[in-house]
């Protein structure tokens, strides 16, 4: 469910402390007026302090053409090297991990891949997953909350906010 591998790319930009952008040759404040080029530098210097982390940041997507996809843009981000890839149902995957972590989910919204009706049984799914890892933390962004009550853990927070022009929450569960 990690589709371009956006989830997994900033969480290794996040955890790496490379900051946001810093990859991109042109920040639109550069045109301002007092803009001071040394401070800037410097500013974006200190945010940037790059970390050897071993791959503890896992994308999984059912289809090959997304982990292909997802690859190719990790690469671009220069976070390639701190991802482990795999093409697998979500409900297979295991995590290396001894602690408990955090895991994100990224389900079809039934706008695009998934008919509305599959929806409820795919949330079922991902409780059931969840189920593998006890104390950790989910996320799972979506966009019909109500899809919520399927995977069994109450959220502890649910977030607003947009993905693209789609209208959605970020649910945060504890898993028990």
């Amino acid at each position: 469910m990690c589709g371009s591998g956006t989830i997994p790319i900033e969480a290794a930009l996040w955890a790496n402390g490379i900051a946001p952008g810093s990859f991109k040759p042109d920040f639109s404040v550069r045109h301002w007026n007092n803009f001071d080029a040394d401070l800037f530098t410097s500013v974006l210097e200190a945010q940037t302090n790059q970390n050897s982390l071993p791959s503890i940041i896992q994308g999984s997507d059912i289809q090959a053409r997304a982990i292909s996809m997802a690859k190719t843009n990790a690469k671009r981000a220069g976070v390639d090297d701190f991802i482990a890839w795999r093409t697998s149902l979500f409900e297979t995957l295991q995590s290396a991990k001894t602690e408990p972590g955090l895991l994100v989910f990224n389900p079809p919204y039934g706008e695009r891949i998934s008919d509305q009706a599959s929806l409820p049984a795919l949330y079922t799914k991902i409780g059931e997953a969840l189920r593998k890892y006890p104390g950790w933390k989910a996320g799972i962004l979506m966009a019909d909350p109500g899809l919520i009550k399927n995977i069994e853990h109450k959220p502890t927070q649910s977030i607003p906010l947009f993905n693209g022009a789609i209208e959605c929450r970020l649910v945060l569960v504890d898993v028990h």
